[in-house]
């Protein structure tokens, strides 16, 4: 099964319609019907759309259609990570409002958000991409609105002269 009907299964058995998959994701209509594969630009907007769809089922037919709820929403509520306090050999960590000290892992002087900084930088990288393909979706929802207001502005224009121009006739 390829790629575009696994997604054409997934809007099946989520009852999404395709006409409301192309408006939400910005893709042009007949996507779906055209080509075999998809592009990783085209992935990450699917995905950052419809984050309960498995990226492994979709790309390496593993696992399940829908991802665990578990693994659906991941938030992050510190911003400023990874700092030393200078006073203590620790690592600390601050909140939105005070510090906060995370366990270190024994044998160590580091706590698992410094053992893993890596892993944490390259997940919040993954999740701002999404993000990125959320806005790019948006953007595109809204210049696809903007189109359709100027031409029915341009319909009402025409409408308005030809109106006009029948009065000038009949009057």
């Amino acid at each position: 099964m390829t790629e575009k009907e696994k997604i054409k299964q997934y809007l099946e058995f989520k009852r999404i319609r395709k006409s409301n998959f192309y408006l939400e994701t910005g893709l042009s209509n007949g996507f779906l019907e055209s080509g075999k594969s998809v592009g990783a630009d085209k992935i990450k907007i699917i995905i950052s759309k419809y984050p309960d769809l498995n990226l492994n089922w979709l790309i390496l037919d593993k696992g399940n259609m829908i991802k665990p709820k578990s693994e659906n929403n991941v938030t992050v509520k510190n911003s400023n990570i990874f700092q030393k306090n200078e006073n203590q050999n620790e690592c600390y960590h601050s909140g939105e409002d005070e510090g906060v000290n995370l366990l270190k892992k024994s044998g160590t002087d580091q706590c698992y958000g410094c053992l893993y900084k890596d892993e944490i930088i390259k997940a919040l990288k993954i999740a701002l991409e999404a993000k990125d393909g959320e806005i790019t979706a948006k953007q595109n929802e809204i210049n696809a609105i903007l189109e359709i207001l100027e031409d029915k502005k341009r319909t009402i224009i025409r409408l308005t002269e030809e109106q006009g121009n029948i009065n000038k006739q009949t009057g």
